[in-house]
């Protein structure tokens, strides 16, 4: 079953779900063998999974159509059990026993710093899904590592710009969720404010995920006479918001976050959102909102994606909305991203290490201008992500439960 997305951010020895390639292959020959490492099991596993099953499915849709320039794709993947201790000890079998060509995941946060802290000045390329901070290796020249997409820092920087540059918003009041996703999201706002300069937060307030009533946070919020609203966190708790503001006649812009995205709030918030409210959109939400031209490169590929999927789960684990608003967008731009590279890199040598070293180059050199479902993407040897981490954002509105996004 489809994990969907609920929150902006989520914190992230079982035995090999393929076999280990035959003796004969080399790096030239044979299949690509690209190692995989996620939770199917332990706490992260719900997240986990599907991620994991994208991988196999990807390589499955490819091999039936002849694979890639006639090679097949092997994924040897392995479940970490969501233990940060089983991301290195799996990052060393698959570049020491395995002799993958790179290395995909495992997801955030503790995970994918313990399996980067393993991978590191190997050699083998290993992208990871998404740690919370800026990991240094992306912008060192030859580092073997590379990730999938920007911190979620990148969506408060196109929020809380665009409260600074068409509203003129120099006093700000923060409502987020009392959870942890909520913490994090006021880090993230207090950052992009502080990076822009100019606005003062003048009030922080928590409500519960599941809140039914949000009227005395926002009352605390108004004596405090803000120039706009940012929201934070995810739950259910945005009705009862978007109903409060309305209750108490606040006419303010109010930008919110991508963890309230989902068929769900815009159900909720029907007929209460504000004249002024927006939001950032993750690309495969975008696809799965409709808010975008059918002939956009971004459908074309969130629709080979649903492809991808449902040409081996069918209809059993999601119709398009629940796969569009999954994570495994981000487990289709790693494979897509690394099956681009083996093909920049041109033909592979038979050592290992040097194949592992010409796909580190193409990754470094090689991807320009890649349309992908989190952005386009352009590596550099000083940027290992590619995505920019003040723009890039797109920022939808809703009026009456009707997404669309903003034209100005």
């Amino acid at each position: 079953m489809l994990v969907l997305l609920v929150s902006s951010v989520v914190i992230g020895c079982a035995k090999s779900t393929t076999t280990t390639a035959p003796a004969t292959t080399t790096a030239a020959t044979g299949p690509l063998l690209i190692g995989s490492i996620g939770p199917r099991t332990g706490w992260a596993g719900v997240y986990g999974t599907d991620g994991q099953d994208l991988k196999l499915a990807y390589a499955d849709y490819y091999n039936a159509r002849g694979g890639i320039n006639g090679r097949q794709i092997k994924i040897i993947e392995y479940d970490n059990e969501s233990k940060p201790e089983n991301d290195v000890l799996y990052v060393k079998k698959l570049i020491e026993t395995d002799k993958v060509l790179a290395i995909l995941g495992p997801i955030i946060n503790q995970d994918a710093l313990a399996a980067i802290g393993a991978a590191k000045f190997q050699g083998c390329p290993l992208i990871y899904d998404l740690p919370l901070s800026i990991i240094s290796e992306i912008s060192q020249p030859g580092s073997n590592i590379f990730g999938i997409d920007a911190p979620p820092g990148r969506y408060f920087m196109a929020t809380v710009s665009r409260l600074k540059e068409k509203y003129g918003v120099k006093k700000l009041a923060i409502l987020t969720t009392s959870d942890e996703n909520g913490q994090e999201d006021i880090d993230w706002i207090t950052q992009a404010t502080e990076s822009l300069g100019g606005i003062q937060i003048v009030d922080t307030e928590r409500i519960d995920p599941d809140a039914i009533d949000a009227t005395p946070q926002l009352t605390r919020i108004m004596a405090t006479n803000p120039d706009a609203i940012h929201l934070g966190g995810g739950g259910t708790c945005i009705g009862p918001i978007m109903k409060g503001i309305q209750l108490l006649n606040i006419n303010l812009p109010v930008a919110g976050a991508t963890g309230f995205v989902g068929k769900e709030m815009f159900d909720l918030i029907k007929g209460y959102e504000p004249k002024e409210f927006f939001f950032p959109v993750m690309m495969p939400q975008v696809a799965a909102l409709g808010v975008l031209p059918a002939d956009d490169p971004i459908m074309s590929i969130a629709n080979k994606m649903v492809d991808i999927w449902q040409a081996k789960y069918g209809d059993s684990r999601g119709n398009r909305e629940q796969i569009l608003f999954s994570w495994i967008g981000w487990d289709m731009d790693s494979m897509d991203l690394i099956v681009k590279a083996i093909n920049e890199a041109g033909p592979l040598p038979a050592d290992v290490t040097l194949a592992r070293k010409a796909i580190n180059d193409a990754l470094e050199n090689k991807i320009v201008g890649l349309v992908q479902l989190l952005g386009t993407r352009t590596l550099t040897p000083t940027d290992h992500i590619g995505l920019s981490l003040t723009g890039g954002v797109i920022l939808v509105t809703s009026k009456n439960g009707a997404p669309s996004a903003l034209q100005d």
